[in-house]
């Protein structure tokens, strides 16, 4: 018996269980997705994710792709938050498009708290990123989670995880809880 990919999530998962950006997207919450969907869809520049996106609404929700191109932005921002499962490539683009366009303070603050060099909170040298040292991994997020929501501090911190767990699987044990959970 296959899943249902409009099950609605409870909560993010209280531990870091999630080993996948597809996985993540299945917690967040419905507020979270359509927020992320919409910022999504308004990228200009993420035209061949929303074309893998358009493929995979078509075949989850059962209409011809060309179809499903045709639908205005609105019932597409709406079609892709309404799934609970997404394949982790379409996931990982569009909480990565939705924290740049949304969370761009959060993600400074994070960054500027570890002393990576960024262009308005863009890593400059990913491929030289080291882990970072584990007290300063747990001062940046004690300073996220004293100025911004929980539960965005959880989302994105998440989100580093399952995008370079190499790197950021050090904040695994450090994630706060959301909806008012313990930090």
């Amino acid at each position: 018996m296959s899943a249902d990919p409009f099950r609605a999530p409870r909560a993010y998962p209280p531990k870091p269980e999630v080993a996948s950006a597809g996985q993540l997207w299945r917690h967040v919450p419905m507020q979270q997705r359509l927020d992320a969907s919409r910022a999504f869809w308004e990228d200009r520049d993420a035209a061949p994710a929303q074309a893998e996106a358009v493929v995979e609404m078509a075949r989850l929700l059962k209409f011809r792709p060309k179809s499903m191109q045709a639908l205005p932005v609105d019932k597409k921002i709406h079609h892709l938050a309404s799934l609970a499962r997404l394949s982790d490539s379409v996931a990982s683009q569009v909480l990565v498009t939705y924290h740049l366009a949304r969370k761009r303070p959060m993600m400074r603050a994070f960054l500027d708290a570890l002393a990576i060099a960024h262009e308005d909170a863009v890593i400059a040298a990913p491929a030289e990123l080291k882990p970072p040292e584990s007290k300063r991994l747990e001062q940046a997020v004690q300073a996220l989670t004293g100025e911004f929501p929980r539960d965005d501090v959880h989302l994105y911190l998440s989100t580093l995880i399952v995008q370079d767990s190499g790197v950021w699987g050090g904040l695994a044990s450090l994630l706060p809880g959301a909806t008012g959970g313990e930090a």
